[in-house]
């Protein structure tokens, strides 16, 4: 079954935590989790220092710019 976004599948996947993310999380020595533009709300275990160019390079706020663009707010989750 493929699960497209905008789908209720797709929807109801956000939701939870990514299969094996303790996996990709102990590969890479990470327990840090981001959703990237563009990523249509996926989950990325990242570390520190991937962590900082996130959040100092730019992308954060494009995250943030997406969730304003469709109407996304605290009262959402």
């Amino acid at each position: 079954m493929i699960i497209l976004p905008g789908s209720e599948a797709y929807v109801e996947t956000l939701q939870y935590m990514p299969l094996f993310w303790k996996q990709a999380a102990n590969e890479k020595g990470c327990a840090i989790f981001v959703c990237r533009p563009g990523s249509g709300g996926l989950l990325e275990a990242i570390n520190q220092d991937e962590y900082i160019e996130y959040t100092e390079g730019g992308e954060y706020d494009e995250r943030l710019q997406e969730l304003e663009e469709i109407g996304w707010d605290d009262d959402t989750i």
